[in-house]
């Protein structure tokens, strides 16, 4: 009887499927002829013998368990003849059964949330983040395209791009923190099949703050002239001071550089808006006269404000 058969089968067979089994043959009659078959053991196939009417025993391969590719790609069974003789007699043969793959695997990413972080100005093509998806399937069925889906916003797929096939997200826009300090990106990685499936996640990509504005001054005169006799702590004018920067990148110190000695004083004060100092936001400071004006020549003083943040020291002449 020795020989081998191959077959393939779809996983999607459903149990109780019967496939028929090319019969032994034993030059032998009568009670020396065979008599009946026996299987390796298997949990998803078995046979099943029927008898013709001349006495000869017919065998059906029967599928007695769900097939699952993923699992178990190929089954290995072997087929025994044994006839009815003393000493009785077997051959074998080898079954061999290949399953074939049906998209019966959605893709899957390995969390349906991912957060990253990203610095705001950088250039086109920076890349993001690399997603990966996975499919059990095979073949065309575990060929996967990534793409946004329609919960990400224009404005979010204007700014960063999404590669079909590597699943990288890259930089395509100017990203500006001080415009926006998040962006959420639905993603699903869809496969190739006939009846393609796909998966789904989130992306949140948040925008990290760099140092990248200048701080604004602002001056508002309270006294357009000064007379030489104008009291000590008269005020002249409101100094407004505003960052668009976050944390330390927005806070921000004023001070008076004077090169030669001048009578004023800044005061650091937030009566005018009722806001704290040294805090992101409107930050303002007066200036009061220190002392009496006994020279009649100054009629015209300038005053240099200096901004200083981490560093820098921008100059403004008034």
């Amino acid at each position: 009887m020795g020989g081998l058969w191959s077959w393939g089968g779809a996983s999607v067979l459903l149990r109780g499927s019967r496939f028929s089994l090319t019969n032994a043959v034993d030059a032998d009659v009568g009670a020396n002829s065979i008599k009946t078959y026996y299987l390796s053991e298997s949990q998803y196939f078995n046979i099943d013998i029927q008898t013709g009417s001349d006495g000869s025993k017919y065998v059906d391969l029967v599928l007695s368990g769900n097939l699952d590719r993923e699992e178990h790609a190929t089954h290995n069974l072997i087929l025994t003849a044994v006839d009815g003789g003393v000493p009785r007699r077997s051959g074998t043969a080898s079954i061999v059964i290949n399953v074939l793959d049906i998209n019966d695997n959605a893709p899957q990413f390995s969390q349906q949330v991912f957060a990253v972080n990203v610095s705001e100005n950088s250039p086109a093509g920076t890349v993001v983040m690399t997603l990966n998806a996975t499919d059990l399937d095979e073949g065309s069925n575990a060929e996967l395209v990534y793409s946004y889906t329609l919960y990400t916003s224009e404005k979010t797929q204007e700014l960063f791009s999404l590669e079909p096939k590597s699943g990288e997200i890259k930089v395509k826009g100017v990203i500006d923190y001080e415009e926006s300090q998040s962006f959420e990106m639905y993603v699903q990685a869809q496969d190739r099949g006939a009846n393609p499936l796909s998966g789904h996640c989130k992306v949140m990509v948040f925008v990290t703050d760099l140092n990248d504005n200048y701080p604004e001054v602002t001056i508002k005169s309270v006294k357009s002239a000064l007379t030489e006799d104008v009291p000590v702590g008269t005020l002249i004018a409101v100094v407004t001071v505003r960052d668009r920067d976050s944390g330390a990148n927005g806070e921000v110190e004023l001070a008076l550089n004077q090169k030669q000695s001048l009578p004023f004083l800044l005061n650091k004060s937030s009566e005018v808006q009722n806001t704290p100092i040294y805090k992101q936001g409107m930050n303002q400071g007066e200036y009061d006269s220190s002392i009496n004006l006994l020279n009649t020549e100054l009629l015209l003083v300038m005053l240099v404000i200096q901004a200083l943040q981490f560093g820098f020291f921008i100059s403004f002449l008034v």
